[in-house]
């Protein structure tokens, strides 16, 4: 076992993150068109218009934010009742199914029942199966 094979005493220390406070600042105040909007209402007319129209777009972003959401769940929604569609209709083939199996072995043995004392037939009787084939064999010959 060498020397290097071992973990250094001292690990590696990484270079601190230096933060730009100025891009952070610069992305939290980005001027948009409602502000500029809301600084030239505010200006001649007050802080009673001002609000009034800050409600306006905030009530607006809200609506939007909420349309965004609705179409994001919708396309769960359509999947969801796709599947439940599809789990009917597979139940309603099973359904179907079992009640034609059901009618086909009711149609058989009242077919069946019909026949039975029409054939009065006995099956052929059978060998008894302990005696060894060497036996038939020699009775047969015989």
């Amino acid at each position: 076992m060498g020397i290097f094979d071992r973990a250094p005493l001292f690990p590696d220390i990484p270079a601190p993150y230096v933060r730009d406070y100025n891009a952070e600042v610069d992305a939290a105040w980005e001027v948009t068109p409602q502000d500029i909007e809301l600084t030239e209402l505010y200006n001649p007319q007050g802080y009673k218009d001002w609000e009034r129209r800050a409600k306006e777009h905030q009530r607006n972003a809200d609506r939007k934010k909420q349309r965004k959401l609705f179409r994001a769940n919708y396309a769960r929604y359509a999947a969801e009742a796709k599947f439940k569609n599809i789990q009917r209709a597979a139940e309603k083939l099973i359904q179907e199914r079992l009640a034609a199996e059901k009618a086909a072995a009711q149609k058989a043995t009242a077919q069946g029942a019909r026949r039975e004392p029409l054939e009065t037939k006995q099956p052929p009787a059978r060998a008894p199966e302990s005696a060894p084939a060497t036996q038939l064999e020699a009775k047969s010959i015989a």
